[in-house]
């Protein structure tokens, strides 16, 4: 029997079809990865819009004024603080707290690149240190390199926008009408929540105590 043999044209095609199949196997692969990681990247996103979007709606928008007395100089003051890079408020929502008091107390912060909500069915006063509370610490974000709020009211009826709200001054007994929180990601990316606040009135304060008179 005659033994057949490839000859070089021939081994030559026969590389090159293989070299054309597993290019385009290395493509369709590489292709695939690429969309998985894009695809990863866009639900972790999504993710974190759809928790922060949460705390916005049940914190900002249930926001409420809520007085308490101050120890220290026995004066009823505003739980709230609206600084720059730091929000405090107390809401009136729904909680699954141990307690039925249906308010949450709440701090939104920037630690590293964390976006923390610490919160609790218990007054957390502004004017005291978070270590003489009990509460719980949730991360809610990650990768922020900047947190930033902004403060509305209304002056003169036109809305105007502040960088901070002065509980002891000039707003020492209402909330802003609306809080907007914006998130720089590490990416260079920026999103920005608006919310209207459910009460800044002082007659609608909670915790507000007067005597009466019998």
């Amino acid at each position: 029997m005659k033994k057949h043999s490839f000859t070089l044209v021939e081994l030559i095609a026969a590389m090159s079809i293989m070299l054309m199949v597993a290019l385009i196997i290395s493509t369709a692969a590489s292709t695939f990865f690429v969309a998985y990681e894009q695809s990863e990247k866009l639900s972790a996103r999504l993710n974190t819009f759809a928790a922060v979007n949460r705390v916005a709606d049940r914190l900002i928008c249930n926001s409420i004024p809520f007085v308490w007395q101050n120890e220290e100089d026995g004066k009823e003051q505003l739980v709230f603080l609206g600084e720059p890079h730091e929000l405090m408020l107390c809401a009136l929502t729904r909680t699954y707290l141990d307690d039925d008091s249906g308010l949450l107390f709440a701090r939104l912060y920037l630690q590293n690149t964390t976006l923390y909500c610490d919160y609790s069915g218990y007054p957390i006063l502004p004017w005291l240190d978070m270590d003489q509370f009990n509460y719980t610490a949730e991360p809610i974000a990650e990768n922020v390199q900047e947190l930033n709020f902004s403060y509305y009211t209304f002056t003169d009826g036109e809305l105007e926008k502040l960088d901070e709200w002065d509980t002891e001054d000039t707003y020492s007994t209402s909330i802003p009408a609306a809080i907007q929180m914006e998130l720089v990601f590490t990416d260079g990316t920026k999103e920005r929540w608006l919310r209207r606040t459910a009460g800044n009135s002082y007659n609608s304060s909670f915790g507000q105590r007067e005597e009466v008179e019998e």
